[in-house]
């Protein structure tokens, strides 16, 4: 054979295995047995006395799952790998449930918000969990050594619109013990941003404020910084307009606000920002992502300037950084 030939033998042998291995994962996932493994470690036998499974064709299965990352075997014994201990229940099927209606989306053009037959509950996708926190922990470590907060930031008040699990701005508080953050975000939001505060033991500093970030009814208070993290990739330019124009009036004058978000750039994350932004768009009929440049022209028309824009290095490789002074 051609090493041409040869390459694409190759090719297609990579590409059937993953395939292979998408449903060999699906599979483990909808069988029970990913959730029965969380329980604790088994062998063939007991999983398949559990999950009313036959045991030959579960033994080929779990042979195939130990060559991926979810499954470890230790004798006849078999366990969830440590990655897999550490993706949260929620995304343990790595969304096969939205993933399942793409051929509908791309035929229909229909996304997933908008479709009728899809409960609210199942396919919103601006819904926060604390899901997102174990997601965005390196970015916002990242985030907070960009601003060498502690450093040559500290003592700030800080406000998180739109705040989420509030991994952001509970990371930069935590690196400087005398700033203080404010939350801002509807009452699931701000649940999931209490476990987070909880966790990292910061709840003397941090105070909760329930609302329509969209439209915060905050008075006259200003800020220090004004920080928004990984909301603009949920909404239309038009809202995050809207958004710039919201942090301009709560900053005090010479203040920064700081944007991060998803944006493209960084050569490893190249994939993983292609399939975000698949994602978005089958997911959310307002979310998209949008391009750096874009973004601080917007900011320039909203009265700020000295715009920078930084990269973070960390996993999955699509985060940036916009920092901003308002005029």
């Amino acid at each position: 054979m051609s090493d041409s030939q040869i390459n694409a033998l190759l090719a297609h042998y990579r590409l059937h295995n993953r395939n292979a291995i998408t449903h060999v994962i699906r599979s483990a996932v909808s069988l029970g047995i990913i959730a029965a493994l969380a329980e604790g470690q088994k062998t063939v036998g007991q999983l398949a006395e559990q999950l009313e499974l036959q045991i030959d064709p579960l033994s080929l299965l779990m042979k195939v799952l130990v060559e991926t990352e979810l499954v470890e075997q230790y004798g006849d014994d078999f366990a969830l790998s440590t990655v897999a201990r550490l993706i949260p229940r929620e995304l343990r099927d790595f969304g096969d449930f939205h993933w399942s209606h793409l051929g509908d989306f791309i035929r229909s053009g229909v996304n997933l918000s908008n479709d009728d037959a899809i409960p609210a509950t199942d396919s919103d996708f601006l819904a926060n969990s604390a899901a997102n926190e174990w997601l965005a922990t390196p970015a916002a470590l990242d985030a907070a050594q960009v601003l060498d907060f502690g450093g040559s930031r500290k003592s700030l008040r800080v406000l998180e619109i739109g705040s989420g699990s509030a991994v952001f701005g509970v990371t930069l508080i935590h690196r400087d013990p005398e700033s203080r953050l404010v939350l801002l975000d509807d009452e699931a939001g701000l649940k999931a941003a209490q476990k987070t505060v909880e966790s990292v033991g910061v709840e003397d500093r941090v105070d909760l404020v329930p609302g329509n970030y969209l439209n915060p009814e905050l008075g006259d208070d200003l800020f220090d910084m004004v920080l928004m993290a990984g909301i603009l990739h949920r909404h239309s330019m038009e809202t995050c307009q809207a958004l710039f124009a919201t942090a301009h009036r709560l900053l005090k004058p010479s203040s920064e606000m700081v944007v991060v978000d998803i944006f493209p750039g960084q050569e490893k994350g190249e994939i993983n920002y292609r399939i975000a932004e698949l994602e978005i768009r089958l997911r959310s009929s307002a979310g998209q992502l949008h391009d750096p440049a874009s973004i601080q022209h917007e900011m320039i028309m909203h009265g700020f300037d000295q715009i920078r824009y930084a990269h973070l290095p960390a996993a999955p490789y699509f985060w940036g950084l916009i920092l901003a002074i308002r005029d």
